[in-house]
């Protein structure tokens, strides 16, 4: 592989990695501030959909970023 797109291929991994660990962190902030507000009320959002999304593109970031690695 070209030594240009394996550095291209790194850079679109790192970015998966990152955009995934801002979506987690975002969905437990939202369900711990929310958490926070209204544990008295006995509800409040949590919010899975972000964070399912953010452990996805992690989980692809980390096989792009690896697979990377390991080809020729």
């Amino acid at each position: 592989m070209a030594p240009e797109r394996r550095a291209a291929r790194e850079a679109r991994a790192r970015r998966s990695l990152e955009f995934g660990a801002a979506w987690l962190i975002g969905g437990v902030l939202v369900a711990v501030i929310t958490h926070g507000q209204f544990e008295n009320a006995g509800a409040y959002v949590v919010t899975w959909g972000p964070m399912v999304y953010g452990v996805h593109r992690i989980v692809a970031g980390l096989r792009l970023l690896i697979g990377n690695r390991w080809l020729p």
